[in-house]
């Protein structure tokens, strides 16, 4: 399908025909086709998707921005040393991980001391509260005289019954 549609000369000399189809070549250049070079100023952009059917762009700079296309070669390089940002934010967040399994497992591990040191301090009331009952009862033999002295069945550690 024609692109362009010219007016037609038909035969002589039709001078308002003629700048009438060089307009419409010039308005089509200018406002249809993308330049190699333009000059500084002129808009330089595509407005339609581009299809360039299974063929290769050649020729492509490094990326300098986070829109700009990058070769084959250049991800290779950039995997190579290290500088692909995906790779970098996948470590990171692979460290996170790791530092938050560990934080983890230090509050287990805390978790798990409270726990032993709760039983141990709940053995030791259960004790005293024990000892506390024996020393009553010798109290209350001793205060009887059933028991001379108090001191026969204590060390000093608490109270022998």
């Amino acid at each position: 399908m024609a692109k362009v549609i010219l007016d037609s000369v038909t035969g002589g000399y039709d001078l308002s025909k003629i700048n009438a189809n060089f307009s419409k070549l010039a308005n089509e250049l200018n406002e249809k086709v993308a330049y190699r070079q333009v000059e500084e100023g002129e808009p330089n952009t595509v407005e339609v998707d581009l299809d360039i059917n299974n063929k290769f762009l050649y020729n492509l700079p490094e990326p300098v921005l986070d829109h700009h296309p990058a070769t084959k070669q250049f991800v290779v390089n950039s995997l190579a040393v290290g500088l692909n940002p995906l790779l970098l934010l996948a470590q990171e967040a692979a460290s996170d991980a790791q530092d938050s399994a560990n934080a983890a497992a230090v509050s287990e591990g805390e978790a798990e001391d409270a726990a032993a040191a709760a039983l141990v301090s709940e053995g030791l009331a259960a004790a005293s509260a024990g000892l506390a009952a024996n020393y009553a009862q010798l109290s209350n033999l001793v205060d009887y005289g059933s028991i001379t002295e108090l001191s026969d069945y204590t060390t000093d550690y608490g109270v022998i019954i």
